[in-house]
């Protein structure tokens, strides 16, 4: 599988987890460059993962001030795992 197919894939798993984990909708950058998949915590690998969740309406980048959060669809977090 192409990093370009399973980057989304790893990272979408993981926010959904983090998410569920904290009771909340989106996580921010900081924590996935901290605590996130191996392999995608450099910003352009997040950057190009999120934007292809974006693309499916999966989870979008938003920006309140200078923080960045990922915030997952909501369905997606009421969905049993």
């Amino acid at each position: 599988m192409t990093p370009e197919v399973a980057n989304p894939m790893r990272l979408e798993s993981w926010l959904i987890d983090w998410c569920r984990r904290e009771g909340v909708d989106k996580v921010p950058t900081r924590e996935v460059q901290r605590n996130g998949p191996s392999g995608l915590r450099d910003k352009a690998v997040i950057a190009d993962a999120v934007k292809e969740l974006a693309e499916l309406a999966r989870a979008r980048l938003v920006q309140d001030g200078k923080k960045k959060s990922v915030q997952i669809n909501p369905a997606l977090l009421t969905v049993a795992p």
